[in-house]
């Protein structure tokens, strides 16, 4: 069954024409058999405004844009045809065109050029001028405060003064301590000698017990 079939194609197709043509010598008629074939891209260059969406949507790099230049440039052969270009164009200026690129032996690109109107150089003298006197006219007046906002900003100023008062009374007291210890000596050694005249005039049980709570106290005092 299957080479009946088989036989059957092969001899109606001894009856027709073949099914493909000798190209590039022989070409259909692809605009209508294939009204939507994707076969190059189409740039109206009036309309377009060298913004560079179609570069950056362009997956294999196949469009370079030169704003300053105001050329837009294709590589034909590069292009897949994938129409991304034409879905982000923001002024819809291209389209895909029906027939594909013609084969060659040699790689070329396609250039477009379009005149960019030169953008007017800024006054800036003009302008900062102009900007100046709007901000000297248009200064605002200064704000009265309330008697309750005058009182808050009298005792942040005192409370602020107190403590700078503060550390400088705390800078001299740390100078004075630096000298005290031998201005001290010579009281901590009459103290001394009048508690042991005290200690002496004692009983000798109690005086050592004495003696004992005294070292105690200044062991403390030392470790901490």
């Amino acid at each position: 069954m299957g080479t009946f079939k088989l036989g059957k194609m092969t001899l109606r197709s001894l009856f027709h024409k073949p099914a493909t043509v000798r190209y590039p010598y022989e070409k259909r008629d692809l605009e209508t058999l294939f009204p939507h074939m994707r076969g190059h891209v189409v740039n109206d260059i009036d309309t377009c405004i060298l913004c560079g969406m179609c570069q950056r949507a362009c997956p294999v790099d196949a469009i370079v844009v030169d704003r300053k230049g105001g050329d837009w440039t294709i590589d034909p052969y590069r292009c897949v045809q994938c129409a991304s270009c034409v879905r982000e164009c923001p002024k819809d200026c291209l389209s895909m065109g029906i027939l594909p690129t013609e084969p060659t032996t040699e790689l070329t690109t396609v250039t477009m050029h379009k005149d960019m109107p030169a953008k007017p150089a800024a006054k800036a003298g003009a302008k900062g001028a102009a900007g100046k006197a709007a901000g000297a006219g248009a200064a605002k007046p200064k704000r009265e405060l309330t008697p309750e906002q005058q009182a808050r900003v009298e005792a942040a100023r005192k409370a602020a003064a107190a403590k700078k008062a503060a550390k400088a009374a705390e800078g001299e007291g740390a100078k004075a301590a630096e000298g005290a210890p031998a201005a001290d000596a010579a009281p901590a050694d009459d103290r001394a000698a009048k508690m042991e005249a005290k200690l002496a005039a004692m009983d000798p049980e109690k005086a050592a017990k004495v003696r004992a709570a005294l070292a105690a106290r200044e062991a403390k005092k030392a470790a901490e």
